[in-house]
């Protein structure tokens, strides 16, 4: 379905160029506790991706909060995973009719529009988040990916995936693992 292509700010291929990327990367979200700013002196990487999925919130996200603790600079991206937007095997439903597509589009409009408000921005891709998230830790120098656990066959299927792929990407560049954090 090309009706995403074009709605968010032609960030549709598998390349980001270097001054792209740039925008996207921002010091730490503006999240703060009761107590006041997080810190962590013991930061264990300096860049971790927040993997936005189903929950698109950004006052109460526990990926984000987790993220913004462990490490000093927050990416967050979105992938339109266009499985997704197939048909399903069994009986040849959408999987996502117009109505949720349009939804769909309006929240991650939404949360680019509040992460904007953070000071930070959202990295809008449309793929497979295994295909796209390994180069994008790969070229950025990413040690972590936050994002929420899913329960279903076919998003953990994609896990599963995309955790294979880190580990082979990591070896091939001669890095240290990608590590994933799920949130509940």
């Amino acid at each position: 379905m090309p009706f995403f292509t074009t709605v968010f700010f032609g960030i549709t291929g598998h390349r980001l160029a270097s001054r792209q990327v740039t925008v996207f990367i921002r010091r730490r979200l503006s999240c703060s506790s009761s107590s006041g700013e997080i810190r962590s002196d013991n930061m264990k990487n300096k860049r971790a991706v927040v993997w936005f999925r189903n929950d698109l919130r950004t006052l109460d996200n526990e990926a984000i909060f987790a993220a913004a603790a462990a490490a000093q600079e927050v990416i967050p991206a979105f992938i339109f995973d266009k499985r997704q937007f197939a048909r399903t095997t069994w009986f040849d439903f959408e999987k996502t009719g117009a109505h949720r597509a349009k939804f769909l589009i309006e929240s991650v409009t939404d949360l680019r529009q509040n992460l904007r408000a953070l000071g930070s921005d959202l990295i809008v891709h449309v793929g497979k988040p295994e295909e796209f998230l390994p180069s994008l830790c790969t070229s950025l120098g990413v040690g972590e990916i936050f994002c929420q656990k899913e329960v279903c066959s076919e998003e953990t299927d994609v896990e599963d995936r995309l955790m294979r792929r880190l580990d082979e990407t990591s070896k091939a560049a001669g890095l240290q693992p990608v590590s994933m954090r799920f949130n509940a």
